[in-house]
């Protein structure tokens, strides 16, 4: 059986690859409107897949209790046609940096907040967020920072040709991309020579692979550690960045933290301040976030009390947590 699974993996791979390119010939040769409206007629499919609707739907019960039950699916099914149409979008605009810039609104008050922070000559720490449009950070990050060299953190994808052609895409962006193994060491490097690093950190971090508990819509999440350290080690530039998806195109979010790393009394306040900012982007705009993650993965070992809160796929971890 074991023999048969790793068959059927080798074969799955080439097939996933053949479909995905079958849809890219596609998507490219569509209108805007049209390559948006495909996605949203695949995105639906994927809302009301029965396993997918009720991650989705958990995850907004926890998020917002009090949300009726009609206002949830209605920013659930939102959520999954934006997350689907990220790669829509992708495909549309390979290869055509032009393009980008054409339906990127670029607000004035964001511009000019981008460059005092450059001036101030700290490096900077930017925090993505899987919210909007995030595959089109790093385009955005280069047009409001035209001169900073920046480098990415990214996790891997299992099937090495979509790899080979998300980070084919991304580099198009002239913003230098590292996987997540062994990629902290060219982080530090990188905020060394006074250069900006952006860190995907609303998702969970196993506490035995460097995570730690903070709140996040009042119960305790996991968050990795690395970008509280980056943050306080230089005392960066930190902000919440981000694409928001709007009906002509796409606008730059950004958020700021209260204050600088260097006022906060421990990384953990650091970090629990990492987690109110994302907490707050999310507020901003539901539909926006990937409600179709385990986002509230792990219990503290000391918070069984609270198991009841938490969605049905949360599983209790090592790791205890007490706020300060």
């Amino acid at each position: 059986m074991g023999k048969l699974k790793k068959v059927r993996r080798k074969l799955t791979k080439p097939v996933e690859a053949f479909g995905a390119l079958l849809v890219f010939l596609f998507v490219k040769i569509l209108p805007f409107k049209l390559m948006r409206l495909l996605g949203a007629c695949l995105g639906t499919i994927v809302y009301h897949i029965p396993s997918q609707k009720k991650l989705v739907l958990a995850n907004l019960k926890v998020a917002f209790p009090d949300m009726p039950k009609a206002e949830a699916a209605k920013i659930g099914k939102a959520s999954v046609i934006g997350m689907v149409n990220i790669f829509c979008e992708l495909i549309w605009f390979n290869g055509s940096f032009e393009k980008i810039k054409k339906y990127l609104h670029i607000p004035e008050d964001v511009q000019k907040k981008m460059d005092e922070k450059n001036a101030n000559g700290r490096p900077t720490v930017f925090l993505p967020m899987h919210w909007g449009n995030w595959e089109l950070s790093s385009f955005a990050f280069r047009i409001v920072n035209p001169t900073t060299p920046c480098t990415v953190i990214t996790r891997k994808l299992k099937n090495p040709i979509l790899e080979k052609f998300l980070m084919k895409s991304r580099r198009e962006s002239d913003v230098f991309f590292v996987h997540d193994v062994g990629g902290v060491k060219k982080l530090v490097k990188a905020m060394k020579d006074g250069e900006s690093v952006g860190l995907l950190v609303d998702q969970n971090t196993k506490t035995h692979q460097g995570g730690v508990f903070g709140e996040f819509f009042n119960l305790p999440v996991t968050i990795s550690k690395t970008a509280s350290t980056l943050a306080a080690k230089f005392n960066a530039n930190v902000y919440v960045f981000t694409v928001r998806r709007t009906k002509a195109g796409f606008e730059l979010y950004t958020r700021d933290l209260a204050k600088d790393p260097s006022e906060y009394e421990s990384k953990d306040a650091l970090n629990q301040a990492f987690l109110d900012v994302m907490e707050q982007t999310v507020r901003d705009h539901p539909e926006q976030w990937i409600w179709l993650y385990n986002r509230w993965n792990y219990i503290p070992k000391n918070r069984e009390d609270l198991k009841e809160k938490y969605p049905y796929y949360a599983e209790l971890d090592q790791l205890e947590y007490n706020p300060e």
